[in-house]
């Protein structure tokens, strides 16, 4: 009965976005997109599988590129999303040779919404998934360099339009912290970016982190070298988060 009730919620948000009727309003699109996207997030890859067996004429992969071309804002935030999904849960490389065309597609979006931070935001993170999504490897090893995807987050940092998203960028961090725990240590002490970042993380999105991510930033912002650039940037917090800030260090 779960599944069934499943294939039914799948189905009555696929359908539509596959032949979009004509006077359809962008927003029941945006909403459409949005909810499709959450709920593969909360189901995983087993429905993304799934989608096969329920409308086989049309794949997922299939629908993101049909969306983007309408070229619409608030789309495109939510397609930004759908692929970091994707890209998350995916057991295999379901693009094929559109994988490449998928990271351009969220290049494109990062550049022509600039003042758009939460696109920008989930851009970044659907980067840092795919990444981090060991199936996939191979594939990804010629589309996205390791300095590539960290150049792009010492300069998006910290994040400003979905925060949330913070957990997965720091796994991309920590894992090349895992080979030079000391070069990255001193890139991160030596950039006012990516300590405002670390400070940002540990006040308002501890709850998102790994239990090792965790520990290792608030070791990091405890240690000596990153005390005289604390003091700096902790002087521009408000009240309420150094008050907060304080609760976690000590």
């Amino acid at each position: 009965m779960q599944l069934e009730y499943i294939k039914s919620i799948y189905a009555v948000l696929f359908q539509p976005l596959v032949q979009i009727p004509e006077d359809m309003d962008l927003m029941c699109i945006e909403e459409l997109v949005g909810s499709l996207a959450e709920l593969l997030n909360k189901l995983g890859m087993p429905l993304v599988l799934l989608a096969q067996e329920i409308l086989p004429q049309v794949s997922l992969v299939d629908l993101v590129f049909s969306l983007c071309r309408l070229g619409e804002e608030c789309i495109d935030r939510n397609i930004s999303f759908l692929l970091g999904v994707l890209y998350q849960f995916m057991p295999r490389n379901i693009f094929g040779e559109r994988l490449g065309a998928s990271v351009n597609l969220l290049s494109s979006f990062y550049q022509k919404y600039p003042q758009n931070k939460a696109i920008q935001d989930n851009c970044l993170s659907s980067m840092c998934k795919l990444f981090l999504n060991q199936a996939v490897s191979a594939e990804v090893q010629g589309l996205l360099t390791q300095e590539t995807l960290h150049a792009q987050i010492e300069a998006s940092v910290p994040l400003q339009g979905d925060p949330q998203e913070a957990n997965y960028i720091w796994k991309v961090i920590f894992a090349s912290a895992q080979v030079d725990k000391e070069g990255v240590e001193a890139k991160i002490l030596g950039s006012p970016r990516l300590l405002t970042f670390v400070l940002k993380t540990l006040v308002y999105e501890k709850a998102l982190l790994d239990d090792q991510i965790f520990d290792w930033l608030l070791g990091l912002a405890k240690s000596p070298p990153a005390q005289s650039s604390l003091r700096n940037l902790t002087s521009s917090l408000d009240v309420s988060s150094k008050s907060k800030l304080a609760q976690v260090l000590n």
